[in-house]
């Protein structure tokens, strides 16, 4: 569990990293921008739901946490949210190890650097 919460923030890194050093966001293509993503992905540890959403996966839930590029006003976002645990204890204790107070994290517009 401690692997996929690296792996999960390391994935929204690796996708900032990617998008801030190309200046382009192509929601469409996530997992070309993350090695992290990409392996959750082949693990079904993940699920690109398209429109740059992923659904984190654990427990029973399948929908853990929700990876998304939020788009509004010239500027390109990326959230990370809790889905509904439930009484699913996995899901609940990845939540708990990923702090979502760090996102939206910028990638284009106004408040990314470049």
């Amino acid at each position: 569990m401690v692997a996929l919460a690296q792996r999960v923030t390391t994935a929204a890194w690796e996708i900032s990293a990617h998008t801030l050093a190309q200046g382009e966001l192509d929601e469409s293509r996530l997992a070309e921008s993350s090695n992290a993503l990409s392996m959750m992905l082949a693990r079904g540890e993940a699920a690109d739901e398209g429109n740059g959403t992923v659904d984190i996966r654990m427990g029973t839930t399948a929908d853990c946490l929700i990876l998304k590029i939020v788009r509004g006003g010239g500027d390109a976002n990326l959230t990370l949210s809790y889905g509904n645990a439930g009484a699913d204890t996995k899901c609940r204790a990845l939540q708990w190890m990923i702090r979502i107070d760090d996102y939206p994290m910028p990638l284009t517009g106004a408040w990314a650097s470049y």
